[in-house]
């Protein structure tokens, strides 16, 4: 038998299933709604473990990352996180879906 490990019951290693992580990130772009669809799609095509970002722009961006917009973004870096950060209670509330 090869060597394995367990998460929350689920073993993996090379004797079982792959374990397969959708990894959201922020193509939300900052809507609960959007972001509770994905889960669900997810969780309906068999997927185990979902990943996504959580961003408190104002604590992890300075403010030079506010200053020149990115020409194909249309906007500054900062501007496109912050657009894409879900609030705190969206995270909770996405914590539970």
């Amino acid at each position: 038998m090869n060597p394995a490990i367990e998460i929350d019951g689920r073993k993996i290693g090379s004797d079982y299933n792959p374990l397969v992580i959708a990894e959201i990130g922020i193509n939300h772009g900052g809507s609960l709604d959007a972001a509770k669809h994905m889960v669900d799609t997810a969780v309906d095509v068999g997927i185990e473990i979902i990943k996504h970002q959580t961003h408190i722009v104002e604590d992890e961006m300075s403010q030079e990352a506010n200053r020149d917009k990115v020409g194909y973004i249309g906007k500054t870096i900062y501007e496109l996180m912050d657009d894409c950060a879900l609030n705190e209670a969206e995270e909770f509330e996405l914590e539970i879906c």
